[in-house]
């Protein structure tokens, strides 16, 4: 009996030891990936290993520990996602709500121009790591610092239930979602509806880069991680997005907004 037991707590021991190593040899791929760690794969947690997740660390802003924590972990898509939930048979997105255009807002977006506008074409999109590109000197583009700054107080923004503050964040025309090219009065009404179909919101920027800029525009490329409930739903999961922001004068607004469901 005593041997049993003492076999059977080696081979639990060892399945630890064996989860660990299989846990560190998949953040030492991943950090390869990013060009951060060039030793072997070997499952141990060596010095190497320890001072390429310091660098990465830094970058994401985290503390730079050398640990392999649950932070570094879900920032390196490590952790297993939650059970998908079973999407409520609601809009869930923005994007969402523009398939299901109201006929009273159909008629206003022809009232705009003299024909019906022509809606924004769904194509894939494509996002980028910023913070993990190799290290070594880059060309800084004038726009990086202001664009993510931009973005993250317009997630912030959209957080809350204050109107004003989120329509703050757009132009006076623009290009929303599926529905074409609307008013910032449309814009008003599309939110408002969103924010009473689910009053708790909750966004976390995952990553952000640049994509096309001129001295006026710039197009930024990133991925949010979405929570949103209502006292009868919830529902959860990413986004890949493609906005456009374009400067007037000292002034920063959206100009177009892309938004697609990642589905895993």
């Amino acid at each position: 009996m005593k041997l049993a037991r003492t076999t059977s707590l080696i081979l639990l021991l060892t399945c630890v030891v064996a989860t660990a190593d299989e846990q560190i040899r998949r953040v030492q791929e991943e950090l390869r990936k990013r060009q951060l760690y060039f030793a072997d794969i070997d499952g141990r947690l060596t010095k190497e290993t320890q001072g390429a997740l310091k660098r990465y660390q830094k970058r994401k802003g985290f503390t730079a520990s050398g640990e392999v924590n649950p932070e570094t972990l879900r920032s390196l898509d490590l952790v297993a996602p939650p059970p998908e939930e079973t999407f409520p048979d609601v809009p869930v997105l923005k994007s969402d709500a523009a398939r299901e255009l109201a006929e009273a807002d159909r008629k206003l977006l022809e009232e705009m121009e003299d024909g019906p506008l022509s809606p924004v074409a769904e194509a894939p999109l494509e996002t980028v790591e910023v913070t993990d590109q190799p290290a070594g000197p880059e060309p800084v583009s004038p726009w990086a610092e202001r664009a993510e700054t931009f973005v993250r107080s317009y997630l912030d923004a959209c957080k809350t239930n204050e109107l004003p503050a989120e329509l703050a964040f757009y132009a006076d025309r623009v290009n929303y979602f599926d529905h074409g090219e609307v008013t910032r009065d449309f814009v008003a009404r599309d939110v408002a509806r969103y924010y009473k179909r689910w009053p708790q919101r909750d966004y976390e920027l995952l990553d952000l880069t640049l994509g096309k800029t001129s001295e006026q525009e710039v197009e930024v490329k990133f991925r949010i991680r979405f929570n949103v409930k209502s006292p009868s739903n919830s529902a959860s999961g990413r986004t890949s997005n493609i906005f456009k922001i374009r400067q007037t004068g000292d002034d920063l607004r959206f100009v177009s907004l892309k938004e697609q469901r990642v589905r895993k």
